[in-house]
């Protein structure tokens, strides 16, 4: 099984007026541009999950879209902003088909040091927004990073 965890593209900025603001215009880019890389690289991956907040959300929608994935794009409260781990490291435990998580820094990252070194005291990955890490779990059931990419290392390769 492949998990696929992302963080959302750049957001616009936040205003007393917008609390919960969507991407950017260069977010938006900037995960288009992914899916446009990753379309065609990766398996077909069934299911997509993302916080609640909109910026996610949006991300989620351009990866949902592009990547053609079959099952609708559903929200997990253990995604939201400052969640603890535990809870989504847990219930990604039980699942076995490839799977995008689209969340917020510093808990996406925090998951991804939870399920290699099994805490989330070290930082593996520095998740910019819209960076995607893939992990892959073993036979054994150990999880490994696969690789990462960020949108500004995607700029360098094309």
């Amino acid at each position: 099984m492949r998990l696929y965890c992302v963080r959302h593209g750049q957001p616009e900025e936040a205003t007393a007026d917008v609390t919960d603001p969507g991407l950017s215009k260069k977010g938006s880019q900037d995960i288009t541009a992914m899916v446009s890389y990753l379309s065609g690289r990766i398996s077909p991956i069934s299911r997509i999950y993302t916080s609640p907040k909109q910026r996610t959300k949006e991300t989620a929608m351009i990866l949902h879209n592009g990547l053609s994935i079959s099952d609708p794009l559903q929200e997990l409260s253990q995604l939201r902003p400052s969640q603890a781990v535990d809870a989504i490291a847990e219930l990604i435990w039980t699942w076995q088909e490839d799977t995008i998580l689209v969340g917020h820094n510093p808990s996406i990252g925090e998951l991804v040091s939870q399920l290699i070194l099994g805490a989330t005291t070290h930082e593996i990955v520095r998740f910019t927004p819209g960076t995607i890490v893939c992990l892959e779990r073993q036979q054994t059931g150990n999880w490994v990073l696969h690789w990462v990419i960020r949108p500004e290392l995607l700029a360098q390769i094309k």
